[in-house]
């Protein structure tokens, strides 16, 4: 196996042993230290007040855009039916939806649209576009272009850099921080204990229970890191660093089956992780003729390059 570095980035790649969840997850407040002094605490209310409006607006931009799918594709199905009353309806609404989108989505929605129609090279470049505006909205989108070998490494760019994203500076710091001392195995504890935080001051970003299951499983606590891929698909479906991770640390727990589950979930959001698609193929044999009980399959190969 192979831990992957993108920059100071440890990639985590690897999965869930359940089929990619299609849903919109509800943001999670910051915690806020509270203070004595009635400055302080009035500093804190507006401060938790700015947070729930933030979150509010972010939870309802996401069932807007999720809505605003659905009602595309009943739109397709609609006119191919040659159910016009229904299309003119559903026209409506999505013009509707459209409309109440907030700017940045707004873009991002006549990006996608250019994603389904354009060239491969604006398809492409479309797909940059959409990496540099860093909404997770838009992941379901980049995780269809996964399928396609023209399109696939420059989606996988842009579905990290969205995961990467973090508005908040103290994160970033964090997460710098963190990635520099998942470097050496003589710093691995201080890199969990820098990823504890970062999640503690943003439980809403799911990239820090990634870096964190990354060092669980380099440190081998490896229930730990299945714990942690398990938040990471729970709150992002489309995370495959997450995804495969998970069957990495099923695989070192000899747990054959779960593992094998594990991986092909994995291929179902990304396809082309080819070296991932080698353990399905051995792990397949090695259920079929040895059982769970023999030697691990595929023991020195690498896992998540591709």
């Amino acid at each position: 196996m192979q831990t992957l570095f993108r920059e100071c980035n440890i990639r985590f790649r690897p999965a869930s042993c359940s089929k990619p969840r299609f849903q919109v997850c509800s943001a999670r407040r910051r915690q806020v230290p509270s203070c004595p002094s009635a400055r302080r605490d009035l500093s804190r209310t507006a401060a938790l007040d700015d947070v729930r409006t933030a979150t509010s607006s972010t939870v309802d931009a996401a069932a807007t855009w999720e809505r605003l799918s659905l009602v595309t594709r009943q739109l397709k199905v609609a006119v191919a039916d040659e159910d016009y009353a229904l299309a003119a309806k559903l026209r409506d609404e999505q013009k509707t939806l459209s409309d109440s989108l907030p700017p940045i989505l707004q873009y991002a929605l006549g990006q996608v649209s250019k994603l389904r129609t354009g060239t491969t090279q604006e398809q492409l470049q479309t797909i940059i576009n959409l990496g540099e505006a860093g909404e997770a909205a838009v992941i379901p989108d980049l995780a269809s272009c996964l399928s396609n070998p023209e399109l696939a490494d420059t989606a996988e760019k842009a579905m990290w850099a969205i995961f990467m994203k973090c508005k908040d500076p103290r994160v970033n710091e964090l997460m710098q921080e963190g990635c520099m001392y998942m470097r050496s195995p003589s710093t691995y504890d201080k890199a969990l204990g820098v990823f504890s935080q970062m999640i503690q001051l943003a439980p809403s970003y799911v990239e820090g229970y990634n870096k964190r299951a990354t060092v669980n499983y380099l440190m081998g606590r490896h229930q730990a890191s299945i714990d942690d891929c398990n938040t990471v698909l729970g709150m992002q479906p489309y995370h495959f660093g997450a995804a495969s991770g998970m069957g990495l640390c099923l695989l070192q727990l000899s747990r054959y089956e779960e593992a094998l589950a594990a991986f092909e979930a994995a291929l179902v959001i990304h396809p082309g992780m080819s070296n991932i698609r080698r353990f399905v193929a051995d792990l397949r044999r090695h259920v079929a003729t040895d059982g769970p009980g023999s030697q691990e399959p595929g023991a020195g190969g690498a896992a998540g390059g591709r």
